[in-house]
């Protein structure tokens, strides 16, 4: 039996995952940053709010786990890593640039690191809007049984491109975080509109 507060935290999570395809939608959108500079100042922004995004998902998709264990795991362990990735990006990235000879060599490890994160955590979301698609297309009725289909869906492809990007690296990164930004952008919208409730609800 679900909880009133599990369908407050799912919409608080799914209103977390639409910022971070908004965030990332304005840094496209926003004139890109001038050659020579890492990122411009509104992305550094844009990057802090999607950081603030990732950390709410994390500690309202754990809220989740009563209702939706896989869903709520997946979702608290998805914000978590993305929470890591983008904090290595918004505090090492730019004193490794400008630190001089001795500190670029330890750039490159330090970028790959922080994109290993960013393919986990791309996986595990992935995992979560396979988990709960899966769980809306067989409960829903209507659009929101054709909803729960393409949050499941584009949930599997993120989960596997996530998955081979560990694997292979670099390589995939445009690859995942397409995916992965579309698996979120059906995710959010599942949570928000087609959130766990009671049954008196």
């Amino acid at each position: 039996m679900y909880s009133i507060s599990d369908t407050a935290f799912a919409r608080i999570v799914g209103i977390g995952l639409l910022i971070t395809v908004l965030t990332l939608v304005l840094l496209f959108a926003i004139r890109s940053a001038p050659a020579g500079v890492h990122a411009p100042p509104h992305a550094l922004v844009l990057w802090k709010i999607e950081a603030v995004a990732y950390l709410a998902i994390t500690v309202f998709g754990m809220a989740l786990v009563r209702s939706h264990p896989l869903t709520g795991s997946a979702l608290s362990a998805g914000g978590a890593l993305n929470v890591i990735q983008l904090g290595i990006g918004l505090s090492m990235f730019r004193p490794l640039l400008d630190g001089g000879p001795g500190l670029e060599e330890m750039f490159t490890p330090v970028w790959m690191a922080a994109f290993f994160f960013f393919f986990a955590g791309k996986a595990a979301l992935g995992l979560a809007g396979l988990s709960y698609g899966r769980a809306l297309w067989s409960s829903a009725t209507g659009a929101m049984h054709w909803l729960g289909g393409a949050t499941a869906l584009t949930g599997l492809l993120g989960l596997l491109l996530g998955a081979a990007g560990m694997v292979t690296g670099q390589v995939l990164i445009w690859q995942s975080g397409g995916m992965g930004t579309i698996a979120a952008l059906f995710l959010g919208l599942a949570l928000v509109l087609a959130p766990p409730r009671k049954a008196s609800d």
